[in-house]
């Protein structure tokens, strides 16, 4: 019973960490990961618009 115990907090900690590494509200890594989309989407043929970074930042 103690061994599951332990498996199951280590889980639980695993899974808090990956969520909080993946899912960080930060808005500069969603803008960094929408200049990176629209780059590789137009190699692979999506067209999202204006491929240039440049205009997704802030000025």
């Amino acid at each position: 019973m103690a061994k599951k115990l332990s498996t199951n907090s280590l889980w639980q900690s695993i899974k808090r960490r990956c969520s909080a590494t993946f899912f960080s509200k930060s808005p500069a890594d969603s803008s960094r990961l929408v200049e990176s989309l629209l780059v590789t989407g137009s190699l692979y043929g999506i067209e999202l618009g204006n491929i240039d970074p440049s205009w997704y930042r802030q000025k």
